[in-house]
């Protein structure tokens, strides 16, 4: 009769402490490459005609099923098909045994039975019979670490429905008492090697050690894609395909005010549209003021450390309705937050299943679904998946960290109002994109009512014109009179931190020179383009401005130099990152000649002209 042991390639420690134990007990010992569990991927088990049982939970644990778990099973599986088409019965090992005899001596307890455990551990113990001296016919034997196979056994133990629900090997067997006729040896004939002697590869020892056999679909939820431009370019950056649920014209609200229930009822027609099957995974977040900055992996992996169906973001303010009571927690971050949510979608669709109109407040909602306690829901309180807005929120090590829960997040909800868009931008801004722009008060008079200042590096061009061509879809606005082909900056998600840091830094430069005349806002921003396709030249013109600001972001290129007649003034040797300041009315007429090669990028800055006047449209 054949001894099998089961190992590892990566654990070669585990077989040579296997040898140097359990050499005595046997004579010859067949070693079997274990299936690793770390190697495969959902797919690949589809692929080999198996699949997972979608509502096995650990007892004890209540975690789904880890890679290490499916890997031990195959292996477990692949020498079952061995023993049936073998005919004979085998001993299968795993190598962190210890044999207390020889195996010759075990294998005649099998008997007519068709499994017999070397070593196991009763789960049920009122139900276990003995049938002799050294025999018993256990309840809920757990344990796979050693025993005898028949035939017989191996054939019930394969089957098609077990392919294709697998559960770890340790509790399908206990499953089969009904079906194989299983008895095990006690006083036990070996014994397992306590874990802290020898690591095990089935349990988890990170998130990255959870099998992912669902399909994790990422929702938002949005009506204007130039607002979603941090969640477009961080999901874009991360690899990671987001989808909008939005379903026809929004209607939710404006969102300065309770609303927003829209979002709810439009994820539920899409989870209706998409036939999702409930055992799939729905990561959804707000548009507007959410950005990823994790890879989709990592967030599956910390959601299933959760061990819970749906998590919730919190937030440290109840909001909108503050007569709600909610338990305490050990940090600050205690309410639920509607803008972001992972779980599955069984579970999603319970939540959701009392009516919302569109016109309601979503947070509302569900914070009052959340508080039923029906539901297996739990609040993300140290934003260990989502962090929503938190001032002392810092960059370190290309993620958001929250020094008061000493917690790295993977997504960043920007939550609140101006000051926490500030935040937002901030944090977005150190992330993606070169946030420091000169402070510098310093400035240099080239001309007549002419400033040039330092604005931006070299790099912080570069990474502006790469922006600004991922985006594309380069066109002039209609109402122009001197049109240009330009996007403009709340497109590319600079909006917010370049008009901060103008009324912060390039403002106090603008009032002191041109005084009494003062700042009122940022009215305009944009990156322009000439090239063969787009433009090569632009007529003589004003802005519509109060001050302007020109800055040239590239210089491999001929022609297309900015030219102001009336002060005898060019931007031709004026070096890229520079900003040129000057009144756009009136006295400051300029224009740009034809290119003759190459292409040329530029960005223009417009300045309110009167309190009132209103930002022109940014899409």
């Amino acid at each position: 009769m054949k001894v099998y042991v089961i190992n590892l390639d990566r654990r070669p420690d585990r077989l040579e402490h296997f040898t140097s134990k359990n050499k005595e007990f046997y004579d010859q010992c067949h070693r079997i490459s274990a299936i690793d569990g770390s190697k495969l991927n959902y797919q690949y088990l589809r692929g080999n005609n198996f699949d997972t049982n979608k509502n096995w939970r650990d007892p004890i644990l209540d975690r789904t099923l880890t890679s290490g778990e499916i890997g031990c099973f195959l292996s477990h599986y692949h020498i079952w098909r061995m023993i049936k088409e073998a005919g004979e019965p085998a001993m299968i090992l795993e190598d962190d045994i210890l044999l207390k005899t020889h195996v010759s001596n075990i294998f005649p307890l099998l008997g007519d039975s068709d499994l017999l455990y070397l070593t196991f551990n009763e789960m049920n113990q009122p139900g276990q019979r003995r049938v002799t001296d050294t025999i018993v016919k256990p309840c809920y034997p757990y344990w796979t670490t050693g025993y005898i196979l028949s035939p017989n056994g191996a054939d019930k133990l394969v089957n098609e429905y077990i392919e294709n629900n697998i559960i770890p090997v340790d509790e399908y067997l206990p499953l089969m008492t009904d079906k194989i006729e299983i008895i095990g040896c006690d006083p036990p004939l070996a014994e397992p090697t306590p874990r802290s002697v020898l690591s095990t590869d089935v349990d988890t020892n990170s998130n990255s050690d959870y099998f992912i056999d669902f399909n994790t679909h990422v929702l938002t939820c949005g009506d204007d894609d130039s607002k979603m431009s941090m969640l477009s370019e961080s999901t874009n950056r991360h690899r990671i395909t987001i989808n909008n649920v939005l379903n026809g014209k929004w209607i939710g609200g404006n969102m300065e005010g309770p609303g927003g229930g829209q979002k709810l009822v439009d994820l539920l027609q899409y989870i209706d549209d998409n036939n999702l099957p409930d055992h799939d995974v729905i990561l959804f977040t707000d548009a507007f003021d959410v950005f990823f900055h994790c890879d989709l992996d990592n967030i599956i992996g910390r959601y299933l450390e959760f061990n819970t169906e749906v998590v919730f973001a919190a937030e440290q303010y109840l909001w909108p309705d503050e007569s709600l009571l909610f338990p305490t927690t050990h940090t600050k971050y205690r309410y639920l937050n509607s803008g972001c949510f992972i779980g599955r979608v069984g579970e999603i669709k319970g939540l959701l299943s009392r009516p919302i109109k569109s016109e309601e407040d979503d947070q509302l909602y569900l914070q009052q679904q959340f508080l039923t306690q029906k539901f297996d829901v739990v609040l993300d309180t140290e934003g260990y998946i989502f962090q929503t807005n938190e001032e002392e929120c810092v960059v370190v090590k290309d993620m958001v960290f929250n020094p008061i829960t000493k917690c790295y997040s993977c997504i960043y909800h920007g939550n609140g109002g101006p000051e926490a868009k500030l935040k937002l931008s901030e944090l977005y801004n150190t992330l993606y994109r070169t946030p420091i722009y000169s402070t510098s008060l310093d400035y240099e008079v080239i001309g007549d009512n002419m400033l040039l200042i330092d604005f931006m590096s070299p790099s912080q061009c570069e990474e502006w014109i790469r922006l600004s061509e991922d985006r594309g879809n380069w066109k002039p606005d209609s109402f122009d009179t001197f049109p240009s082909h330009d996007i403009h900056l709340k497109t590319l998600g600079l909006w917010d931190m370049v008009e901060w840091h103008w009324r912060n830094h390039i403002a106090p430069i603008t009032d002191k020179y041109w005084s009494p005349s003062v700042h009122y806002h940022l009215r305009k921003a944009f990156t322009m383009k000439y090239s063969n396709d787009t433009q090569t030249n632009l007529g003589l013109h004003n802005d519509s401005s109060l001050i302007t600001g020109s800055v040239k972001l590239n210089d491999d290129y001929e022609g297309a130099t900015l030219i102001f007649p009336r002060q005898n003034i060019t931007n031709k040797d004026i070096p890229i990152g520079k900003m040129i300041l000057f009144p756009g009315q009136v006295t400051h007429g300029h224009y740009v000649e034809n290119l003759q090669s190459g292409v040329k990028y530029s960005a223009t800055f417009w300045t309110a002209r009167y309190e009132g006047d209103l930002l022109e449209p940014e899409v």
